[in-house]
């Protein structure tokens, strides 16, 4: 299915997870004989996959859709990452907070 990929559906498997929630995306892949073929993961809070790199003979399949797709997904699914304004006092200790 390709790096990207592999590294999209295993972050957005990951937000999905934690908002306790599914989703199903539809993937590229090559069999074992390099023919082409879509597989589809179900993606939720129990899903349990790895990620493995492999060296192929086959380019990868094209899931640049997918991938962006999921990027999107992941972004809107986990909570904003809070950010430092130019006029917020550097915090030093933990009592600061």
């Amino acid at each position: 299915m390709g790096d990207d990929a592999a590294d999209a559906v295993i972050e957005y498997a990951v937000a999905l997870g934690r908002k306790d929630s599914a989703d199903s995306v539809s993937l590229n892949v090559l069999n074992l004989r390099g023919e082409p073929q879509v597989v589809v993961f179900l993606l939720g809070p129990a899903t349990m996959m790895t990620s493995e790199s492999v060296e192929s003979e086959f380019d990868e399949p094209d899931n640049a859709l997918a991938v962006k797709h999921m990027a999107e997904r992941t972004t809107r699914t986990l909570p904003p990452v809070p950010t430092a304004t130019r006029d917020a006092p550097p915090i030093d200790y933990i009592e600061d907070l």
